[in-house]
Parts: structure tokens; C-alpha cells; sequence
């Protein structure tokens, strides 16, 4: 991952800030002013409010969704002094924005994940996005599922910018032809463990690339190997009455067959893009992740339909799940955001269905509205989209904190890592995790 300081491609009233070795030495939030400093105040900056976004995109792919976003918002509106804050460095992202709202001091938006994340800010969030949704009439382009996720307390609270499907099975085309598997044909997990053994028996390469540094991948994995098991009915009753059990016990044994069998040695300090780069050199037969990794791929000069393909996860085809990208509008202690104007602005843009496309056509997520023309996507996203609004469910994700509350995730994932890493223990991995949405 990189981080992003000044570039004089962009233009001179954007104030571009990242927060990691600049930040210390005291040089983030400088202006870069191509070298003049003779005082010349002629160039100075349009008066008007500052609009300070945060957001955690510093990768170069998904930075360059963001940097797509925030450029036609300037040009849209020159008055408007902007500072885009592309997080990075020694401080997560999701402690830069606690701490600023702990501190009475917002920025005027931030990226979140909607849904059950929405709850960790709900005491911050103002009313400016629940105008845009009824001045944009998102109700009529949105599936009910997303108008739910952005919703608290009868108040849309964040507006959606791009659309994952996390229940998602990349492979190499190379691998499962050598190996003789159709990916296609895989209609459920026992059959992806049918093929993973045949990946084995004759191929050099690891049947699957999973990235175990984290314990939300495997989550993930659990979640939808449940999905593909036992449908949408046992995921929904699991994760809201904590019931289910049965089903849960069941994916927890399957998810740690695979897990026991079929990744690599080191994958306990894998991270997603060391597991990436596996699939992207033939090295892996497939990575179960979430439809962002295709923007990795492409970023690999790894090309859609000739070097890698994808499929839903076996068992998981007409289901949807979805992690939910969006932006929301803080406000201090006394219900003010700091530039009301600016940041209803830039909500309204994020909002555009223009916006939607371009941010998106660089991402591996789909546009949450419906009435966007797909002309300007690839093949892959182009096919995601189709299957996005077509989709039987659109379950919310475990792993991403949307099908849960912050203290729920935060609790599953200390199970995972402390009962199901590595030797995997199913019926304590199983209570715990059944503890949890039962107390939920």
C-alpha cells in the first residue's frame, strides 16, 4: 500500500493531505505551491468553506477510484476549497475517525461501511444525508436491502457510493484447466473440496489462496460456506436470533476441512495481498474473496476471461453478499457540521448516478443505484452488475460489520482467532459464535 503526498497534477486550491511519515514530521495538510514564495497572494485560494473528506483508500487502484470522485467534484464546484484525506501510516482508520469525533471536532465526511457499522457513529451522524436520499428520490433506484443498510432509526444516515459482493470465488485459468475443473459446475462447497483434491492430486500449485493474518477473511470464508450450505434462511436466523446452530456447526466443519487441507503453511500471516499475488502468478487454483480483489488483479495485468474467471461461491449463486461502501455527515457536540453547504455538495455528488458509474467502473463493486447504464464497465463488472440487481438476496456481510453491531463483530472475531486458527475447534468455535448473535 502506498500513501499519497502532494502531486502537481492536481489542481492548486486542492489540499491533499496522507496520514503516515508526513503527518509526523508535521508536513501533512501542506499546500504545495510549485515553488513560489515570494508571498504573491494573486493565486490564493477561492474563498468559500473547506470540505475535509476522510477515507481509507490509499491502495493505487482503489485511490484512483477516489481520486476519479473527488476531481469531478472540483470541477463541479470551484468555489469549494477541498481536502481529501487518503488515511495511512501507524493509525487505523477506524481510530483517526473515533478519535476526531471523540474530540468534538468532525471532518465534514468520512467513508464508512454502512449497516451495522453506522451504529458505532450514530450518536455523530446529522440529518444531511437523509435529505439527499429524498432530494435524489434514492428510495426509487435502490433495493430494499441497501435503502435498509443506510437506514437508523427511520434516518438514512449514509449515502452509498459502491456495492461488493463478498460471497465470491476468483480462479486461475491456468490452474483449473491443467487440473481439469470447471468452476462453473461447482454448485456446492463439498464439490469445491472435490475440486480442491483434484488441484492437488494434479497440479504444483495450492488449491487455495486464503489469507489467515486477520481473523475476518475467515469469517468471511465461514459465512459463506453457511450461505452455500444451508441458503440464506439459516444465515439470516443465525446472525439475527443467534439460531441455527446445526447449520453453523456444519460450515464451521467444512470451513475448517478446507482450512486444515487444502491452503498454504504460512497462510496464518497471509494477507489478502500476498494471497492476491498467489492466484495473480498461477502459484494458487482459487482465492475466496470479495469482488475488490478484482482491481487488484487487473492492477496485475492479470486480464478477466483469459488468465482469471470468477463465480459466486459454490452453492451461493443468485445471493448477493453485500459489503456497502458509503458516506455519511458528522456533526459536533452542538449538531453542527463544520461546512454544511460544501458537504451537502459533495453527498449530493456522491449521490449523482454519474458519479456512481466512473467511481465504480474502478472499484470491484457495482453502483447501488439500479438505473445506471452499464456501457462504460468491463465484462466482469458489467456481469456483477447484472447479478447484483438481479440477485434472489442480497444478505448483509458478517465479516465487514454489517450484518452485526461493532461490539458483536469485534466479540466474533476474537472467537475466531482465539478457537478457529489453527487447530479448529468447531463446538467451541460454534457456541461462542452462536453466544454472541444470541446475546446480540
Amino acid at each position: 500500500m502506498s500513501s499519497f503526498g502532494y502531486d502537481p497534477k492536481l489542481s492548486r486550491r486542492r489540499l491533499v493531505r496522507a496520514g503516515g511519515a508526513a503527518a509526523a514530521l508535521g508536513f501533512a495538510g501542506c499546500l504545495g505551491n510549485d515553488g513560489d514564495s515570494d508571498g504573491d497572494d494573486g493565486d490564493a485560494e477561492p474563498d468559500g468553506p473547506e470540505l475535509e473528506v476522510l477515507h481509507p483508500w490509499i491502495a493505487p487502484a482503489e485511490h484512483s477510484a477516489m481520486e476519479t470522485l473527488t476531481a469531478a467534484f472540483e470541477d463541479a464546484n470551484p468555489d469549494i476549497v477541498t481536502d481529501f484525506f487518503a488515511n495511512s501510516g501507524d493509525t487505523p482508520y477506524r481510530e483517526r475517525i473515533g478519535d476526531r469525533l471523540d474530540a468534538d471536532a468532525p471532518p465534514s465526511s468520512f467513508a464508512c461501511r454502512a449497516g451495522g457499522n453506522l451504529e458505532r457513529y450514530r450518536a455523530h451522524l446529522g440529518a444531511a444525508a437523509d435529505e439527499i436520499w429524498k432530494e435524489a428520490d434514492l428510495s426509487s433506484v435502490s433495493p430494499p436491502e441497501i435503502r435498509n443498510l443506510c437506514r437508523v432509526d427511520g434516518e438514512q444516515l449514509a449515502v452509498p457510493v459502491g456495492a461488493y459482493r463478498t460471497n465470491h470465488l476468483f480462479y486461475s485459468v491456468r490452474v483449473v484447466e491443467e487440473a481439469g475443473v470447471d468452476p462453473d459446475a461447482l454448485s456446492t462447497p463439498a464439490e469445491l473440496m472435490g475440486a480442491l483434491d483434484r488441484v492437488a492430486e494434479t497440479t504444483d500449485a495450492t488449491p487455495m489462496a486464503h489469507p489467515m493474518k486477520g481473523s475476518w477473511a475467515t469469517l468471511q470464508l465461514f459465512a459463506n460456506v453457511l450461505l452455500g450450505q444451508d441458503g440464506n434462511d439459516a444465515y439470516v436466523t443465525f446472525v439475527e436470533d443467534g439460531g441455527a446452530g446445526s447449520a453453523v456447526r456444519s460450515a464451521l466443519e467444512t470451513t475448517g476441512e478446507i482450512l486444515s487441507n487444502y491452503v498454504t503453511d504460512d497462510a496464518a500471516s497471509m494477507n489478502p495481498a500476498i494471497a492476491n499475488d498467489s492466484l495473480a502468478s498461477d502459484e494458487a487454483a482459487f482465492l475466496p474473496q470479495g469482488t475488490w480483489t478484482a482491481t487488484d488483479l487487473r492492477a496485475n495485468d492479470f486480464d478477466y476471461g483469459a488468465d482469471w474467471g470468477s463465480v459466486p461461491f459454490p452453492g451461493t449463486d443468485g445471493t448477493y453478499g453485500l459489503a456497502l461502501d458509503s458516506f455519511v455527515a458528522p456533526v459536533d457536540g452542538a449538531g453542527e457540521n463544520p461546512s454544511p453547504r460544501a458537504t451537502d455538495a459533495w453527498l449530493r455528488h456522491v449521490a449523482d448516478a454519474e458519479s456512481q458509474r466512473s467511481f465504480n467502473a474502478r472499484r470491484g463493486s457495482v453502483p447501488p443505484r439500479t438505473d445506471i447504464s452499464t456501457a462504460p464497465f468491463d465484462q466482469f463488472l458489467t456481469e456483477l452488475t447484472e447479478e447484483f440487481r438481479t440477485a434472489d438476496s442480497r444478505p448483509p456481510s458478517l465479516a465487514h460489520g454489517l450484518a452485526v453491531a461493532p461490539e458483536q463483530l469485534s466479540a466474533m472475531e476474537s472467537v475466531v482467532e482465539e478457537q478457529f486458527s489453527g487447530p479448529f475447534d468447531v463446538d467451541a468455535t460454534a457456541e461462542g459464535l452462536l453466544e454472541v448473535t444470541r446475546n446480540g
